[in-house]
């Protein structure tokens, strides 16, 4: 049987939650003391985080865009309308105009 990643008490997760924050502020205050955060700082007061570098190959775009051309060239209404006849979910709609009375075609939807 798997165990459960939170305890059952619920005391008892929030008293290690706390004790968690109350170690990781205590750390992010002593690296502030000593202008030591790791990708970052602290000037006037406020927290100043480092840009994130795009950790994607350039190769990535090249194969989006290959899959992109892959894909066939849809309209998404043409897809919605075959979809509709594949499962017919635009039965449960109704024409506002006509006073809550159903549809009389798909197209009125």
């Amino acid at each position: 049987m798997p165990r459960l990643a939170v305890p059952l008490d619920p005391e008892a997760w929030l008293a290690d939650r706390k004790a968690r924050m109350t170690e990781g502020l205590k750390r992010l205050a002593k690296a502030a003391r000593d202008g030591a955060i790791p990708g970052g700082s602290i000037e006037n007061g406020i927290l100043k985080v480092d840009r994130l570098s795009a950790a994607v190959p350039q190769e990535a775009d090249e194969l989006v865009l290959d899959l992109y051309d892959r894909l066939p060239a849809v309209r998404i209404t043409e897809l919605m309308q075959e979809v509709d006849a594949d499962i017919g979910f635009t039965e449960i709609f109704i024409k506002l105009r006509k006073l809550g009375r159903p549809a009389k075609t798909r197209l009125e939807c």
